[in-house]
């Protein structure tokens, strides 16, 4: 199997990857602007935090402060909780459709270089085989006139 290089196929891969690392840079600046959002089960707590769940900010109710601390403590850890499943999910969702979005161009690309590889490495030990062969052939006839 012979594979006929082709600089079109380069230029292509190589336009795919700066498409792709384009890509990942938006991400990344919409992966830093995720901000999660939760409430407690009342709606006197509410939290934001960042993607990777960090808290940005606490807003309490005046009303919450009549509460026992138990159950301000309960009510924190809701709104908490509910801040950082909300920006898991917002990840989530992003990084889904960057994965998507992955140029089928470049994984084509790689295909037919590996396959054209493969075809190199698979002639390079015919090649060798053979040359090998033809050197214990030569031995054999030196060892045959020596005896």
């Amino acid at each position: 199997m012979t594979h006929e290089f082709k600089f079109e196929d380069l230029d292509n891969a190589t336009y795919a990857v700066e498409r792709a690392a384009r890509r990942a840079e938006d991400a990344k600046a919409e992966l830093d602007a995720i901000v999660g959002e939760g409430e407690s089960v009342g709606g006197h707590v509410r939290v934001t935090t960042d993607v990777s769940g960090r808290v940005l900010s606490i807003r309490l109710n005046p009303r919450v402060m009549k509460r026992g601390s138990g159950d301000l403590a309960d009510e924190l850890m809701v709104a908490i909780r509910r801040a950082q499943d909300d920006s898991d999910a917002q990840r989530e969702r992003l990084m889904s459709g960057v994965l998507d979005a992955a140029d089928p161009s470049l994984d084509a690309f790689a295909g037919r270089s590996r396959r054209g590889f493969d075809g190199i490495v698979d002639a390079h030990s015919r090649a060798m085989e053979e040359s090998e062969a033809r050197l214990n052939e030569v031995i054999r006839r030196i060892e045959d006139d020596l005896a």
